[in-house]
């Protein structure tokens, strides 16, 4: 199995063949080869991708609960320019970037940072959480592979909790991708690239594979014989066995 580079999402593929020259892939070295690759492509979310998003939090409630469940912080997310206004908890953001992780396995998502040397209603954490936050979420919204993602619209439009809540345990249902075509990308295809170490790599593999094909048969060839022979010695024995009665 060949391990290959992949613009912008990497993958595990079968051990693939030469690709062969191709004017339409480039190059940026001598001894890289591209191929393409299709793949689900994301359904085009206009509310998002076409408004230059961006989110801000433009408020918080601390909540208190009681002596045995720590007060908690829910945050105001205005999204402009719709001007779209939810409410949600720090575990939101960490779900959502679960799921995101689950959807797009073997790519690079922006990280999420806590503050969790202060209690989580302490003012000054507050401030620095707000930020980070803010970060999270913009830095998808400006990249192109997640922009445009479903689960982002929903987490940055849905008002009703509980309803967020729903959609979250439906993508964990999602079956996990096992093979590069369940892959998600804007294009709807993935470019690959194969340096020469991967290409010799392939090369050495299958001429093991070649070699170790031909001792397989002899082994399977030996194996059938030596059935054979085991059947043959039985029925002399039984015939043996035979003789002897009748004696």
């Amino acid at each position: 199995m060949v391990a290959a580079s992949v613009l912008p999402v990497a993958a595990e593929l079968p051990s693939p063949t030469r690709p062969t020259s191709n004017p339409t892939i480039s190059s940026k070295r001598a001894d890289d080869l591209f191929d393409k690759v299709p793949c689900r492509k994301v359904i085009t979310r206009s509310l998002l991708i076409n408004s230059h998003a961006e989110m801000h939090i433009t408020g918080h409630e601390v909540v208190k609960t009681n002596m045995f469940v720590p007060d908690h912080v829910v945050y105001s997310l205005t999204t402009t320019p719709m001007n779209i206004e939810v409410k949600r908890r720090f575990k939101d953001f960490e779900a959502l970037r679960t799921i995101l992780r689950n959807l797009f396995p073997l790519s690079k998502l922006p990280h999420l940072e806590k503050n969790s040397r202060l209690s989580e209603t302490e003012p000054e954490v507050i401030k620095k959480q707000k930020y980070f936050l803010e970060c999270f979420i913009n830095d998808l919204l400006l990249s192109s592979e997640y922009q445009n993602c479903r689960v982002i619209e929903e987490f940055l439009t849905l008002k009703d909790l509980d309803h967020l809540k729903k959609k979250f345990k439906e993508y964990d249902k999602v079956e996990k991708v096992k093979c590069i075509e369940q892959l998600t990308s804007q294009t709807g295809e993935l470019q690959l690239r194969f340096t020469e170490k991967h290409l010799d790599y392939n090369d050495r593999v299958e001429n093991f594979v070649e070699i170790s094909e031909a001792h397989f048969q002899k082994i399977r060839q030996l194996y059938d014989q030596l059935v054979l022979n085991i059947q043959t010695c039985v029925k002399t024995l039984t015939d043996l066995a035979d003789v002897f009665t009748s004696l």
